[in-house]
C-alpha cells in the first residue's frame, strides 16, 4: 500500500514568518472573501475561476496588502 505524501510542514519546514490558520487555507484570513466556480462542460471542457476579495473593498477603498 502506498504511503500518503508528507507535507513540508510535517517535516518541520516553515514557509514564511506567519503561522498557519486552523484550516491552512486562504479562508483562514480575516477580512477576505473567497469564491470559486467551475465550468464543467463536455469531456473536452473543464475550467474554473477563483475570486479573492478583501471585505470592504469598494469605491475609494484600497485593497489590503498581501503577506
Amino acid at each position: 500500500m502506498q504511503q500518503p505524501r508528507r507535507r513540508a510542514r510535517d517535516l518541520g519546514v516553515a514557509v514564511g514568518p506567519l503561522p498557519t490558520g486552523p484550516h491552512n487555507a486562504i479562508t483562514d484570513v480575516g477580512g477576505v472573501l473567497v469564491g470559486h466556480t467551475t465550468v464543467d462542460g463536455d469531456a473536452s471542457l473543464r475550467t474554473g475561476v477563483t475570486a479573492i476579495v478583501p471585505v470592504g473593498l469598494g469605491p475609494g477603498r484600497w485593497p489590503r496588502p498581501a503577506a
